[in-house]
């Protein structure tokens, strides 16, 4: 029985990890308007009717595949950054593998960066969908560390992470539109030069 309760456990993380796929691969190149529950269900390689086990509709699938991607990658961020011990350095990390994760993944870049937050309809019917937060909660963690670790001058924390995640956004953002005129190899470096000594030349 407890075999059988395993790989039936396993069989359905292995359709939800295809759904999730299928999703953000099918709102990236379509776009959410233009994609149906039933392109996803074909791509994932499950009935239509599975979809609705485990989602109530379109945007709650959409909701859901932004978060668990957003905590996947926050999860990666935490795991690489946890000893180190400088502030700094943690934040500099962070960057980088932000632009890594999702530069690897051209889709998870259309799909993060452009097609959930370009429809404001979409906010106005789920006023409590915030997906960012927890992201920038973390920046601004750990902009505080360097602050009172005296790595940075004291600033306010919220506005500096909202303004650091706004850079990289839209890097990515530029990024997914004109690929090959904007390479990302080792841009963080850039982003980390501005943002720690400034643009006023000494």
């Amino acid at each position: 029985m407890k075999y059988q309760k395993g790989k039936a456990e396993k069989n359905k993380c292995a359709k939800r990890k295809a759904i999730y796929n299928s999703a953000i691969e099918n709102f990236a190149k379509n776009g959410f308007y233009e994609t149906s529950m039933s392109e996803i269900a074909k791509d994932a390689g499950v009935a239509d009717g599975t979809l609705y086990l485990y989602y109530k509709n379109k945007h709650d699938l959409l909701i859901k595949v932004f978060e668990q991607m957003v905590n996947e990658k926050l999860d990666i961020i935490q795991e690489a950054i946890k000893k180190e011990t400088n502030a700094l350095n943690k934040l500099y990390i962070s960057f980088q593998y932000h632009i890594d994760l999702f530069t690897n993944n051209p889709s998870y870049v259309r799909f993060f960066v452009q097609e959930v937050r370009q429809s404001p309809d979409f906010y106005k019917r789920y006023p409590n969908f915030h997906p960012l937060k927890s992201y920038l909660d973390i920046l601004e963690k750990l902009i505080k560390e360097a602050i009172d670790q005296n790595l940075m001058k004291d600033m306010n924390p919220r506005l500096a992470a909202q303004m650091i995640y706004g850079s990289i956004d839209f890097l990515l953002s530029e990024w997914a539109l004109n690929k090959e005129e904007i390479p990302l190899n080792n841009i963080y470096k850039t982003v980390i030069d501005i943002f720690h000594n400034g643009m006023k030349k000494d």
